[in-house]
């Protein structure tokens, strides 16, 4: 990455294990290094009245004011957000709404700036599913000489509930690095509560998971409306028969009954739900959309698997539960409305709208290149102890049937 000049550092101080004194630590040694490799460091901490999305929103402003008045195009610089994925969500939403209300003059004169991340939350799924280093310092060392690339990122509205929403931002426009859900998605997000986070960490996340599985949850009538559809998913004839209509030709899906619906823009294999349909490409200008429909906890169980098969050996294994696509548009609706969970925050319910704005946000993260041969690696070791337990199993069943025999 070419050296930049500046940098301007949002530190959320309480984010992550430790609380504040371990987060005060942190940000003591992040200024060192960043201090030695920019010549400009301007740091901000975010308080409970002051966001994320509140610093960007200002220091933005005050920029674009600068470039006006100097002669040359300003220079680049680089934006650094520390603290977990909602961070990250209101640093985006941020830079979106401000760069689409630039003028032309103004956008010949300023140039957005580039994000680096410092995970420091409980799940880092941003991170983990760009290969960000989740160590806050090597994190820094990444930030200092790693390469960019650009990413999509998914506007979201709220159609039909202009008047139901605050006008303070971020509320009727936002934006959506990660994915979005209802169902499922949302009551696992739910069951991992802050105080679950700060006793067991990521693990919260696992449990919560476990207990959306297990739990009593009732099937809800899902419609969908989409735009610029790909590599649609076939119902299962089960589906069909409980009165599900698809209608390819006008991209819609009505009358499906569903237990949750993910449509995910950037997501780590970890997050199951999402990764019905195999890889999940951030920077394809498309969503993928899951629907998870199972009939029986067991069902439920088996299709959970599949999909977490599917995101670790980018295969789409088909199953009656599971129903995806890809699409550049997606308009979800359900009856009754269901909360939504956007980027790992609860917010409001559906009906709700997300429409792919491709490439827009570059960020300091490893090339594709290098993802691919790291997820390549990791899938030969898992092919190799997937391949390791059939034998295993294989050899017990001979050994069971030899014993029998003789």
């Amino acid at each position: 990455m070419e050296r930049t000049r500046r940098l301007v550092l949002v530190f959320n101080p309480i984010s992550g294990p430790g609380g504040l004194e371990a987060g005060c630590r942190t940000l003591e040694e992040v200024k060192k290094v960043f201090s030695a490799a920019f010549d400009e460091l301007e740091v901000h901490e975010t308080k409970p009245d002051v966001s994320c999305y509140d610093i960007v929103t200002d220091v933005l402003h005050k920029d674009v004011k600068t470039a006006l008045e100097a002669e040359d195009q300003m220079e680049q610089w680089t934006l650094v957000v520390s603290g977990g994925d909602g961070s990250i969500h209101e640093a985006v939403s941020a830079m979106r709404r401000f760069e689409k209300k630039l003028d032309d003059a103004q956008r010949e004169r300023y140039v957005m700036p580039r994000l680096g991340v410092i995970p420091r939350g409980t799940g880092n799924a941003v991170a983990l599913a760009l290969g960000i280093p989740t160590e806050p310092m090597a994190a820094c060392n990444f930030i200092c000489s790693g390469g960019t690339r650009r990413l999509d990122v998914a506007q979201v509205t709220f159609p039909d509930q202009e008047n139901s929403r605050a006008e303070k931002a971020p509320s009727q426009e936002r934006y959506c690095i990660l994915l979005a859900g209802v169902g499922r998605e949302a009551s696992m997000t739910r069951n991992a509560t802050r105080e679950l986070k700060s006793k067991i960490g990521m693990l919260a996340y696992g449990w919560g998971a476990m207990k959306a599985c297990f739990a009593e949850s009732e099937k809800f009538e899902v419609s969908l409306v989409l735009d610029d559809a790909h590599d649609v998913m076939k119902f299962s004839s089960k589906q069909r028969g409980s009165g599900t209509v698809v209608d390819i030709d006008r991209l819609s899906v009505t009358k499906l009954h569903a237990m949750g619906v993910t449509v995910a823009n950037l997501a780590p294999f970890s997050t199951v739900m999402s990764c019905g349909i195999g890889d999940v490409i951030p920077d394809d200008g498309l969503l993928e959309c899951v629907c998870f429909a199972p009939e029986t906890r067991l069902d439920g169980l088996k299709a959970m698997l599949s999909m977490l098969i599917s995101g670790l050996f980018n295969v789409r294994l088909l199953r009656p539960e599971v129903f995806g696509m890809r699409a550049r548009k997606v308009l979800l609706k359900c009856d009754p409305p269901k909360e939504i969970v956007l980027d790992g925050e609860l917010l409001g319910q559906t009906p709700m709208q997300l429409e792919c704005e491709a490439k827009t946000i570059e960020i300091i993260a490893p090339s594709k290149r290098e993802m691919n041969s790291r997820m390549r690696r990791l899938r030969h070791v898992l092919r190799k102890v997937q391949g390791t337990v059939a034998m295993v199993v294989f050899a017990g069943l001979a050994n069971k049937a030899l014993k029998s025999m003789a």
